[in-house]
């Protein structure tokens, strides 16, 4: 969920470092989507057709040009009199904002989808997976990642063509990297016109070459920035989130992007999600962690500093030793000495589906403590998963939650498994 990006010392959210898309937290785990055959959650041969015509949509980067600093005349005169018609058309709409916190409430079992706009080549490879999961599972929401240059008219597309052929609606990704407030002003008029009603703002991506994050010239510093520009400007048309970082934002780390957060650090990072929050922040979409006590102790920090709107936990999936590896140290989140070590033995011994199955078992295991202690603490059950191309492995993360440990959506929350089933699995919270 995060890419080196969005929060540092300069702002919050989720950035990338591989100059692609902003990621939201992960590397796919590169599995196909044919192979999620094999988890009963899962309905074979439930493929949605997809539409042969679409309208393309408008390319940011061609939408650049107008004078410095000034709004871009993105399609001529109609312009306003078509986003007030979108306007009225859409009011009938539930925003998203008002769908996660009635979720949140309701003390039921419930997720989203996260996807990038720019790692399949082809946009229909994308929009059959997301097709396949919305029929099959139906998540509350799908997110939609961005990324410079046409990435982010792709995020554009897809939102749109996602939102049109789900009937869900999709949380869009934008960024304060490389972009003039001109820049974002086109960016969100176009994602208007294509019926966009979620912005899920960050800082973004340290761009290539630096250590730290770079402010574009003409741009804004922070994703609080761009909080308080999209409220200015569109009001209450967008509901917006922001991210946040259990283990804190590395570049927020006063000992380096790799040491271990301190107090300060920490203190310090839920001071900056409060700034984003008091900005007009809706909700918060978290980075991973793989330990159960962060998390909590992250929560119980955010509600301390008056911070009340819904918290989601990001959830990554695990798949191989490498992956995990490179996911750690990308992100600076620490993983588990045990499950490292068992990941590894896997890789030694060349057994890609015990690796598979013993990652599938350990973040299972970890939703199911994170959603316990939500519900312990009175907060809702939901889950943000990573998906990009992993969809086989989140199928099959959401068949164990729901055949082992009982979490199936819509559903309330399950009663907690037997001492003996609750000792086999407390190992999870001693794997710091």
């Amino acid at each position: 969920m995060p890419r080196r990006s969005d929060q540092g010392k300069s702002g919050g959210g989720k950035g990338t470092k591989d100059g692609g898309d902003d990621g939201s937290a992960s590397h796919g785990s590169g599995s196909k989507h044919g192979s999620h055959q094999r988890c009963a959650v899962s309905k074979v041969g439930s493929t949605v057709p997809r539409s042969s015509s679409r309208q393309k949509a408008p390319d940011v980067k061609q939408l650049r040009g107008g004078a410095r600093g000034q709004p871009k005349q993105l399609f001529g005169q109609e312009h306003n009199d078509t986003s007030h018609a979108l306007g009225r058309r859409t009011a009938r709409h539930t925003p998203l904002a008002s769908l996660i916190a009635d979720a949140a409430a309701s003390g039921r079992f419930f997720y989203s989808f996260e996807f990038s706009a720019a790692r399949d080549p082809r946009p229909e490879d994308l929009y059959a997976r997301v097709e396949r999961m919305a029929q099959d599972l139906r998540p509350l929401w799908v997110d939609v990642t961005w990324g410079f240059g046409d990435i982010g008219a792709k995020s554009i597309a897809a939102a749109r063509h996602i939102q049109k052929h789900t009937g869900l609606p999709v949380l869009m990704h934008l960024i304060c990297t490389d972009m003039t407030v001109a820049d974002l002003d086109a960016a969100l008029d176009a994602a208007l016109l294509a019926g966009v009603r979620a912005i899920l703002v960050m800082r973004g991506y340290t761009q290539a070459g630096f250590d730290t994050w770079q402010a574009c010239e003409d741009g804004l510093p922070h994703a609080d920035a761009l909080v308080t520009h999209i409220r200015q400007r569109h009001g209450s048309h967008f509901s917006l989130g922001v991210v946040a970082f259990p283990e804190t934002h590395p570049e927020s780390r006063c000992n380096g992007p790799t040491s271990v957060a301190t107090d300060a650090d920490r203190a310090e990072d839920v001071r900056r999600l409060r700034g984003k929050v008091d900005a007009g922040a809706d909700f918060v979409i978290c980075q991973f962690t793989f330990d159960p006590a962060t998390w909590t102790r992250f929560l119980r920090q955010c509600r301390q500093a008056g911070i009340h709107v819904p918290i989601l936990p990001g959830v990554q999936p695990l798949t191989e030793y490498a992956s995990a590896r490179l996911l750690s140290k990308a992100w600076a989140v620490q993983l588990p000495k045990p499950i490292g070590a068992r990941l590894r033995d896997f890789a030694y011994a060349d057994d890609a589906d015990g690796a598979r199955e013993c990652g599938r078992d350990f973040v299972a295991a970890l939703c199911d403590a994170q959603l316990r202690r939500r519900v312990e603490s009175g907060e809702g059950c939901g889950l943000h998963f990573f998906v990009y191309d992993g969809e086989h492995d989140v199928r099959c993360l959401l068949d164990t939650l729901a055949q082992r440990y009982g979490w199936v959506q819509g559903d309330k929350a399950p009663a907690p498994p037997p001492l003996k089933k609750l000792q086999q699995d407390a190992s999870i919270e001693d794997e710091r």
